[in-house]
């Protein structure tokens, strides 16, 4: 895994896309009470190295955390097929995390699981990465 920012020592949000359909049902079902609002979703926080931790023993591979430059970042991007300026703007947020911070659970950002059935069990990412058939990639 190669991000233009060193590993953290602090979670990074994630969320399940299995998890996105409970949340837009609420979102409708509110109407206009969420009109204009920004609402993260977020099912937990977990480091980079967790993740490559859970990734790995799921699929038997090694996977290491890599820093690079934001040069290096950009140009892997662009080598994948993104145009130029989404390859810059989306190296600039990816560094980003770098900073440090939860971006997503904010003053003034709704968190979706507040507007959801107190209830709902979000899937983690280790339910995720078991629940998926890496096959095709690996």
């Amino acid at each position: 895994m190669a991000m233009p920012y060193s590993d953290t020592d602090y979670g990074i949000p994630t969320v399940s896309p299995k998890d996105l359909g409970v949340v837009v049902a609420a979102i409708i079902e509110g109407g206009k009470k969420f009109r204009g609002k920004s609402i993260a979703l977020v099912s937990e926080n977990q480091t980079d190295a967790e993740r490559l931790d859970i990734w790995s023993k799921r699929t038997s591979v090694k996977a290491e955390f890599k820093q690079v430059t934001n040069s290096e970042y950009q140009a892997r991007l662009e080598a994948a097929g993104f145009p130029r300026a989404i390859a810059a703007s989306t190296t600039e947020l990816t560094a980003m995390v770098g900073e440090g911070g939860n971006y997503l659970e904010t003053e003034g950002i709704l968190k979706a699981r507040d507007i959801i059935n107190p209830d709902y069990h979000w899937t983690t990412f280790r339910e995720y990465v078991e629940g998926e058939d890496w096959t095709s990639i690996l």
